[in-house]
This record gives C-alpha cells, sequence and structure tokens, in this order.
C-alpha cells in the first residue's frame, strides 16, 4: 500500500466576511470569468469572491484567491454558491450534452 502525504499550506486568515453579491457584482465578476464565448462558473466563483469578500478586512486580489488552499476556500464556496441562480436538472443535461468535459 502507498503512503500518502498530505502538506498542509499555512494560512493565518483569522475573518472572512461574505456580502450577499448584487446584480452589478455578478455581472462584474461574469466578465471576468469569461473564457472565449462562455462563463467559466470556477472562475466566476473566484471573481465574485473577489468582489465580495473581505479576508481580516482585506480585499484579495484573484490571483491571491486562487492561491489561498482549497480546504481554507471550500467554506467560502460553498456561501458565494448559494446566492447564484440554482440549474434545474432539464439544464444540467442541457448544459452536460454541450459540454464535452462532463461527458463520459
Amino acid at each position: 500500500m502507498v503512503e500518502v502525504k498530505v502538506k498542509r499550506l499555512e494560512g493565518n486568515i483569522k475573518e472572512v466576511e461574505v456580502r450577499e453579491p448584487t446584480v452589478k457584482d455578478l455581472i462584474k465578476a461574469m466578465k471576468m470569468a469569461k473564457v472565449g464565448n462562455r462563463v467559466d462558473e470556477e472562475r466566476l466563483i473566484v471573481a465574485l469572491a473577489h468582489l465580495c469578500t473581505t479576508f481580516d478586512g482585506k480585499k484579495l486580489t484573484v490571483e491571491e484567491i486562487e492561491n489561498l488552499p482549497l480546504s481554507f476556500f471550500s467554506p467560502v464556496l460553498k456561501v458565494i454558491s448559494s446566492f447564484l441562480p440554482q440549474k434545474d436538472s432539464s439544464e444540467e443535461q442541457s448544459s452536460s450534452s454541450q459540454n464535452p468535459r462532463t461527458q463520459a
């Protein structure tokens, strides 16, 4: 059996505050997250975090957010995702048939 060691990234942020995004924030984030002619959902979350979140009272750049440990960013991801409209199952089936990344 292979032993897997996890090297934890250091994070010294004590407080994270997320304000509810506005429609203006969503539009700006969608522009920031555009890849070609589509909006990349992962980049959209990071862009919204950049626009609507403070870390110990400071705004982080997109690059700084991208470099946060995933274990630290996951709770922020959940909060920001909760503000976004949820796709219904028919939308997901339609988009998965058009998106080769999600096909088996």
